[in-house]
This record gives structure tokens, C-alpha cells and sequence, in this order.
């Protein structure tokens, strides 16, 4: 495996320790993204492809290392979105683009340590700064601020006073 790749999935293995699935999936997705030797890039591509039948789709090479899945079902991720360190994702999320606008094929660029509940949905051209958290079934079609939580629809917590009693 490519020394990068490498230490991106040690970083992933240590933050999935109670996920055995989640690390062997997060294998396959780095061998894959790795110039490793033909035989274990086979290997790893015909496990990503049993993986796909519990909904998992993470089609982007651009991942930072730290990636927590707790559970694997029904995440997808767009092949031109980007993740940056230590993001944590739950079930049910899709990052993908807006293929109804001028800007088709234009998926979300998510910064480092960024939180994303379950369920929620990060569409389109926009940028998810470091350290935000998104709420639930939160759906998020505009860019985010660092240090910011979002919940429901759009909707920018921006103090204190006002995320406490929501996460």
C-alpha cells in the first residue's frame, strides 16, 4: 500500500476501533485509492463490491485520514467531493451534487474534524468549513462557516447560547 494510504488507514483503524466492518471496508477503499500490487487491488475491489449491497458508496479519492464510520449503511459520497481529517459520518448521509444547476458535477468540499449526523444531506456547490457539526437530517445547501452547527434546513446556529439543548 502506498506509505500515504498507509498512515490515512491507521488513522482510520484507530478511530473504528469498535467497528471491525467499518475498518475492513475503510481497507478496501484505501487499497483501492493506493498503487498497491495488482492482486490486493483486486482483492480489495471485489470486497468494496460486497460492501455495496448494505448501501455503502464512497466514490471519491480525495478522503484525509481519520475517517470514522460507525455504521456503514447507506452512505454515499460523490466521486468529485472532498473530506478532509478526522471527519465523522453516520448512517444514511449523501454529499453529492446539485445535478439540476449550472454548476453539474460540482459536489461539496468538507474541512477537517467536521461531524455529520444521520441522515443528513450535503448537496451541491459548497464549502463545509473545519470544526462544524451538522444536526440530523439536516439538509445543507449553502457553504458553512467554521465552528458552526447547522440543523434542519439551512439553518446556521451562530452562539452559545443558542446550540445549547439542540446537540
Amino acid at each position: 500500500m502506498q506509505e500515504l494510504q498507509y498512515q490515512k488507514y491507521l488513522c482510520d483503524k484507530s478511530r473504528n476501533k469498535s467497528s471491525g466492518r467499518s475498518v475492513l471496508y475503510l481497507w478496501c477503499y484505501r487499497t483501492i485509492c493506493s498503487k498497491s500490487f495488482f492482486a490486493l487491488k483486486i482483492l480489495a475491489k471485489i470486497c468494496n463490491e460486497m460492501f455495496k449491497f448494505s448501501g455503502m458508496g464512497i466514490e471519491t479519492p480525495d478522503i484525509g485520514g481519520g475517517l470514522r464510520i460507525p455504521h456503514l449503511n447507506g452512505i454515499y459520497i460523490h466521486n468529485n467531493a472532498t473530506l478532509g481529517e478526522n471527519c465523522t459520518i453516520l448512517q444514511q448521509v449523501t454529499i453529492g451534487a446539485n445535478e439540476h444547476k449550472i454548476e453539474y458535477g460540482k459536489a461539496p468540499q468538507i474541512g477537517n474534524r467536521v461531524y455529520i449526523g444521520a441522515g443528513a444531506k450535503v448537496i451541491g456547490n459548497i464549502v463545509i468549513g473545519d470544526d462544524v457539526r451538522i444536526g440530523a437530517n439536516a439538509v445543507v445547501t449553502k457553504s458553512v462557516p467554521a465552528g458552526k452547527t447547522v440543523v434542519g434546513y439551512n439553518k446556521i446556529i451562530e452562539t452559545q447560547s443558542e446550540r445549547q439543548g439542540i446537540i
